[in-house]
């Protein structure tokens, strides 16, 4: 019995030492390329994109959810997703879309359910680091 409680103390300890090698070599790097990375993508492709044109504005519903390029080819608009991350609040949202739009564009707002109108200042300063424009928004 002893060897058996040894041996199990062992093999814990070895578990143990595995998990902690493995994680102290992992760290997070705020520099990497990440999801959120796509608004400075997406303003590029409103930037050279001229109007008329469809703009999508919402969260991650619009990011994941919506074919752009079948709407683009059915409609014969371009299309511009703007959809990014619900966290980032209504009023992130709007102003980003008044950031870009012109008076021929067409706008289509999806807001998801638990959309909140201020959304998160952590995340909007994290979106700020990355894409300097959105602090306007």
């Amino acid at each position: 019995m002893k060897q058996f409680i040894v041996n199990i103390l062992l093999f814990f300890l070895f578990l143990f030492l595995i998990v902690f090698i493995s994680g102290r070599n992992y760290h997070f790097n705020d520099d990497q390329s990440d999801y959120l990375d796509a608004i400075i993508d997406k303003h590029r492709l409103a930037e050279k994109t001229p109007s008329p044109r469809i703009i999508l504005g919402g969260g991650s519903n619009l990011a994941f959810g919506i074919d752009s390029k079948k709407i683009e080819n059915a409609i014969g608009l371009p299309v511009i997703n703007l959809g990014l991350h619900a966290g980032l609040g209504l009023d992130f949202i709007v102003n980003e879309i008044k950031y870009i739009a012109k008076p021929t564009d067409i706008v289509i707002l999806s807001i998801e359910y638990d959309l909140t109108i201020k959304g998160s200042d952590p995340l909007k300063e994290q979106v700020a680091k990355k894409f300097s424009t959105a602090k306007n928004f």
